[in-house]
């Protein structure tokens, strides 16, 4: 499923429980993850030295995309899939 608010500017695709909300501007998303951060005293989980925000920034894209080409647990996921996966 994939949704879009009137102006484009927010995109949300939920794949199962997940969720995966993306600015177009990736050089925004980490501003706005920090500001939510202190506005609202969330916690966000780091990854490999990567904090995943509400916002998809390029350094999770970047991880995500090296955890499934390159660790050894993202190489069992999709395994039919062709690497690199981009």
């Amino acid at each position: 499923m994939e949704l879009k608010n009137s102006n484009g500017k927010l995109k949300i695709k939920t794949m199962g429980t997940y969720t995966k909300i993306a600015l177009k501007n990736k050089k925004h998303a980490k501003m706005v993850n920090t500001i939510l951060k202190k506005e609202y005293g969330l916690t966000y989980k780091t990854f490999n030295g990567v904090e995943y925000g509400c916002f998809v920034t390029q350094e999770m894209e970047n991880e995500d995309i090296r955890y499934m080409n390159e660790d050894e647990e993202g190489l069992k996921q999709i395994p039919h899939f062709k690497r690199p996966i981009k």
